[in-house]
């Protein structure tokens, strides 16, 4: 059962209403009834996919031999493809791609390093953002943006809410391939049991200033086809990192007060090899703030 005439918002709903593989039948086979090749793929090309980010690193993979063409997508493809399974991304391109859908659609140059200063503090270098294209309109990454709202406040997302914090995100689950060799000649098929699960999020939902990305290679469980491995790690990473970066749970205003010294650790004067450095977390700032994460229950949603 599917339902290939209700609107995509419709779909979404009823997504996070059924579980498991269900759920994912109901989604990828409504939707490419109205998705061309020519549309899915030049978004995918839009969003960066299968091309090199311009990241500071070195050694950027690019995966446009793995992406489908025009020529080399069937209808299966087309299918698996608009829910995302069947090609390969780095998470690096994901993670950009990501962040230009919570950010009204612009798409900047991922940095490695925000700014450089000298021992004194003096700025050497700093990388203010170089806006590289628009992705979507505004208006359409703010309807996404309730779907990821309502995926971790309601749908298979929760697991990685971290209380107190308005959150959006996507789960994945996706199976894995395989080459064997039958009568000496070798084909890929689809690994039975054998899974890479992730989560992408971002927070705060309305107006996002972080956003995680966790995928697991392979769960060392029997039972791998559960994201819940993915979202569980992301929420312990979040509680732990939103303070840091002085982003605090809503409702407690005194605790955000107190919290707002919180100064993360210095890597000048070999303070690396310390537990607490000098000059890095004062007084109890850095626990206010992660008992406000760990015990505020509260939740204000997309208008904040």
């Amino acid at each position: 059962m599917f339902y290939a005439e209700t609107s995509l918002r419709e779909n979404v709903r009823r997504q996070n209403e059924i579980n498991g593989r269900i759920s994912a039948k109901i989604y990828y086979r409504s939707v490419p009834k109205c998705l061309l090749r020519e549309n899915l793929l030049k978004y995918q090309k839009i969003f960066g996919f299968g091309q090199k980010t311009g990241i500071d690193l070195p050694g950027e993979a690019r995966t446009d031999s793995l992406m489908y063409t025009l020529e080399t997508m069937d209808d299966a493809s087309l299918a698996t493809n608009a829910f995302g399974q069947n090609f390969n991304v780095t998470m690096v391109q994901m993670a950009s791609a990501f962040s230009s859908l919570v950010n009204g659609g612009n798409y900047y140059k991922p940095h490695m390093v925000k700014k450089i200063t000298d021992e004194n503090g003096n700025l050497i270098e700093e990388n203010k953002g170089e806006l590289l294209k628009q992705t979507l309109s505004k208006d359409t990454c703010n309807m996404v943006k309730q779907y990821l709202y309502k995926t971790v406040s309601e749908g298979t997302g929760k697991t990685a809410k971290v209380p107190g914090y308005s959150m959006g995100g996507k789960t994945g689950t996706a199976q894995k391939y395989e080459t064997i060799e039958e009568n000496g000649v070798k084909k890929t098929q689809r690994a039975q049991g054998k899974y890479l699960v992730s989560f992408i999020g971002c927070v705060p939902a309305n107006n996002p200033q972080l956003v995680v990305y966790v995928v697991i290679d392979e769960p060392n469980v029997e039972d791998q086809a559960h994201s819940t491995y993915a979202t569980e790690f992301a929420s312990s990473l979040m509680k732990d990192i939103l303070p840091m970066l002085e982003i605090y749970p809503t409702g407690k205003k005194s605790d955000i007060t107190k919290a707002s010294k919180l100064k993360l650790p210095s890597t000048t004067k070999s303070n690396l090899g310390q537990e607490v450095p000098d000059g890095g977390y004062s007084d109890s700032s850095y626990g206010v703030a992660k008992n406000a994460a760990d015990n505020e229950e509260g939740d204000t949603g997309m208008n904040n």
